[in-house]
């Protein structure tokens, strides 16, 4: 840790809808602090539908899909460059291949 501030942080034992206002909270204590690091939170679909409204009410949040891993890196890359929560849809598939 870089002066005694985390870089990582999570939960442990399954707590579904912690993880966005989580990062939000932290964004906002970096934003007071003064340091303003980016805050990265990866939450799957489901958690993060348990408490959506902490980036729906008085944010310019920003929504984009990913497809290829190069679209990823642009919308990182934008993301960072903006003031506000982006939300970066990367929709997964479920098909599994054959083990054999």
């Amino acid at each position: 840790m870089a002066g005694g501030a985390a870089r990582f942080l999570h939960i442990r034992g399954g707590s579904l809808g912690w993880g966005l206002p989580a990062a939000v909270g932290i964004a906002l204590a970096e934003r007071v602090s003064g340091r303003n690091r980016p805050v990265v939170a990866v939450i799957g679909d489901g958690s993060m539908q348990y408490s959506i409204a902490s980036i729906a009410n008085g944010y310019d949040c920003h929504a984009v899909t990913a497809q290829t891993e190069d679209d990823i890196h642009l919308a990182l890359a934008d993301a960072f460059g903006r003031r506000g929560p982006t939300v970066l849809v990367v929709p997964v598939t479920t098909k599994v291949p054959p083990l054999l």
